[in-house]
């Protein structure tokens, strides 16, 4: 469990890294310790595992390929967008939220 609410400044590798760690709390109990007691040291740990983790996600599954297409033309913008756009799209959303820690 996360013990802090992410603010909205907060960059999703962060947010991601967070819960990463909250994870790691939950697997070893105990007194669980907020991120602001973590050190550099363990916070960039997280944070390296946050960007490997959405690194993953730059090649979806069928399935997620799938789901956003489906989205995109019940929004109504599937004609007007190629193919590839779902993966496209994706991959865009991994960029930016990878982009400020790289």
């Amino acid at each position: 469990m996360i013990d802090e609410k992410p603010n909205s400044a907060e960059s999703m590798v962060e947010r991601v890294a967070r819960a990463i760690a909250a994870a790691f709390e939950d697997d070893f109990p105990g007194r669980p310790l907020p991120w602001s007691e973590y050190t550099l040291p363990a916070r960039a740990a997280m944070v390296k595992r946050a960007i490997a983790a959405i690194e993953a996600m730059r090649e979806p599954t069928p399935a997620i390929i799938d789901a956003v297409s489906q989205e995109l033309r019940r929004l109504g913008a599937w004609d007007a967008l190629p193919g590839d756009a779902a993966e496209q799209i994706i991959a865009v959303m991994i960029d930016a939220a990878i982009g400020d820690e790289t």
